[in-house]
């Protein structure tokens, strides 16, 4: 029989997940390419992307609280529609992590490379800058092999100082904000939303993980869904449209 999992996750670590994964690289490295393809029509691609995402928020917490498995997405996919498309499922989000952990770190990377010199070329990482990269992905790994725990409370606090700092910038921002810049609304036509939803939705990944770790969370039927409601209240409403409204003051 297989060893069960530790149950080490509660609402605030579950959360922390949730809005972790969600206030990444993409709030960072993607406003100014929704901007470039929509103007400020961008803002309310963001708005429409901020729903689709809350719907499907609450769709994956209402799965994840009758499966509340680690994997689930596979187990939804397999309950559902069979073994081939479970596997199908599982492959693929397999697949996405490591594109994804690569992006995420080469934005860390870059960004970097504004502050220390010779990580990166214009938008190639030196050797230095992937060495750096290797480094933090092995420190991350470590962590998370040592326990769901210490990779959750290192999640938490990573969270942390992303999201005081856009707080802070929203702020500032909204007290200089000018709605003259804001016009004219559509400049490339409203047909450009599509465009701008379709290069932006990157900002809004990572709302799944709320439920990938469902064999390591206490009651996990009562903590998935106020761990939901509180990702969307804490990390998708308050963050991404204002953010993409400050963004787009300039």
């Amino acid at each position: 029989m297989p060893e069960e999992l530790k149950r080490d996750l509660g609402l605030l670590l579950l959360t922390g997940i949730g809005v972790g994964a969600m206030v990444g690289s993409g709030v960072y490295a993607l406003p100014g390419l929704v901007a470039s393809v929509s103007g400020p029509l961008s803002i309310l691609a963001v708005l429409a992307m901020s729903a689709i995402t809350g719907l499907f928020v609450y769709i994956l917490a209402e799965l994840g609280r009758e499966l509340p498995r680690s994997g689930a997405l596979y187990y939804f996919a397999r309950e559902s529609f069979g073994d081939l498309a479970g596997f199908i499922t599982g492959f693929s989000f397999y697949v996405s992590c490591f594109v994804g952990t690569a992006a995420i770190i080469y934005s860390f990377v870059l960004y970097a490379s504004f502050f220390a010199e010779g990580l990166a070329v214009g938008l190639t990482l030196t050797p230095l800058g992937t060495a750096l990269a290797l480094l933090l992905l092995a420190v991350v790994t470590a962590v998370n092999v040592l326990g769901v725990k210490h990779g959750a409370l290192l999640n938490l606090a990573l969270t942390v100082l992303r999201v005081i700092p856009l707080l802070l910038f929203i702020g500032v921002g909204l007290l200089s904000l000018r709605p003259a810049n804001l016009e004219p609304l559509a400049p490339y036509g409203y047909g450009s939303i599509a465009l701008a939803i379709a290069f932006g939705f990157w900002m809004f990944v990572g709302f799944e993980s709320l439920v990938l770790v469902g064999d390591e969370v206490r009651r996990p039927a009562e903590t998935i869904r106020k761990s939901a409601l509180a990702t969307v209240l804490g990390g998708l409403s308050p963050l991404h449209p204002p953010h993409r409204l400050v963004r787009g003051v300039d």
